[in-house]
C-alpha cells in the first residue's frame, strides 16, 4: 500500500484554509487518508485544520494500539476532546479556530472505512469503476465538529434548519455513465459512514468541498463529476503519487485556463 495527500490554495483566498495528510503503517499493512477544510469566515482555521488532521491521526492511531474500534460519534468526539486540550498552551487562539470539517478513510485488513464530518468527497475505484460520495449544505453552513464544545453556537446554528445531502454514484472510470444513484437528505451531524472491502488495485480518496468551485475559462462551473478522473486517475503508485498527479493538473488548469476559487485539498490511498 501507498499513501499520499496534497493541497493548494484557492484564487480567492489568501491563506490557504485547507489540510490534508496520508500515511502508511508498520509492515505496510495499514493506511490512513484525511482531509480537512476550515471555515472561512472563522480566525485561525488555517491553524485549526491541522490540529484537527492531526487529532484525527493521534486518535486512529490510538484506536489501533487498544485494537478497538470507534463508532463515528466516538471518533468525532475523541478528535475533538483532543483538539481543544491545546487551548491551554495557546490563549490568543480565537475560540472558533477549530471550525473545520473532518474526512477521513483507512484500511486495515482488506476492510476500508470513512468518517465523514460536514461536506467533501469520497471516492474509491474498484477495476473500472468509481463508487463516489459527495457530501453537501443547505446552507453552506457545514456541521462542524467544534459545535459540540459550545451549546449556543449549536443552538444558533440549529436555528438555520439547514439540511445534509448526502449523494452517492458508481462511475464509469473515463466516462460520465452513471448508476446506483442515491440521494439522502438527512439532518446536519447524520453520521456519514462508509465500510468496503478492498483489494489490490483499489484507490480510495477523500478530497474537500473545493473540487465544487473549478471553473472553466469562460467562467462556467464544472460540476465535480467531471473532475472525478482528475482526482483518482493516477498514472502511477510510487512514492509521492499525488502531489506529482496535481502537479500534473494545476499545469492542465493553467494551460486550460480553468481556475479553483476555494483551496482543495486531497488524499489518497492506493492498495
Amino acid at each position: 500500500m501507498n499513501a499520499d495527500n496534497y493541497f493548494y490554495i484557492g484564487r480567492d483566498h489568501l491563506v490557504c484554509e485547507d489540510y490534508s495528510l496520508g500515511g502508511v503503517g508498520e509492515n505496510n499493512n495499514s493506511a490512513y487518508a484525511i482531509v480537512c477544510d476550515g471555515c472561512s469566515s472563522s480566525s485561525d482555521v488555517d491553524f485549526g485544520a491541522r490540529v484537527v488532521a492531526l487529532s484525527a491521526k493521534e486518535t486512529l492511531a490510538k484506536m489501533a494500539s487498544l485494537g478497538g474500534k470507534l463508532t463515528y460519534e466516538e471518533f468525532g468526539g475523541q478528535v475533538l476532546l483532543r483538539a481543544e486540550s491545546i487551548f491551554p498552551y495557546f490563549p490568543s487562539l480565537h475560540p472558533q479556530f477549530l471550525d473545520s470539517t473532518l474526512l477521513i478513510t483507512w484500511v486495515k485488513q482488506g476492510v476500508m472505512k470513512a468518517y465523514l464530518y460536514g461536506d467533501g468527497a469520497f471516492f474509491h475505484k474498484v477495476d473500472n469503476d468509481i463508487v463516489c460520495f459527495h457530501v453537501s449544505m443547505s446552507t453552506n453552513a457545514p456541521d462542524y465538529l467544534s459545535y459540540g464544545l459550545d451549546k449556543q453556537r449549536r443552538d444558533g446554528y440549529d436555528t438555520l434548519k439547514g439540511v445534509k445531502t448526502v449523494y452517492s454514484c458508481v462511475m464509469t472510470e473515463g466516462t460520465q455513465v452513471l448508476t446506483n444513484e442515491k440521494t439522502e437528505i438527512v439532518p446536519p451531524f447524520s453520521p456519514v459512514e462508509i465500510t468496503s472491502n478492498v483489494k489490490a488495485g483499489d484507490i480510495i480518496a477523500v478530497c474537500s468541498d473545493g473540487i465544487n468551485s473549478f471553473r472553466q475559462s469562460n467562467s462556467l462551473p464544472i460540476h465535480w463529476r467531471e473532475l472525478v478522473n482528475e482526482f483518482i486517475g493516477y498514472k502511477n503508485f510510487e512514492g509521492v503519487f499525488a502531489k506529482r498527479r496535481f502537479a500534473a493538473f494545476k499545469r492542465k488548469c493553467q494551460k486550460e485556463g480553468m481556475v479553483h476559487s476555494d483551496d482543495i485539498s486531497v488524499a489518497s490511498i492506493v492498495i
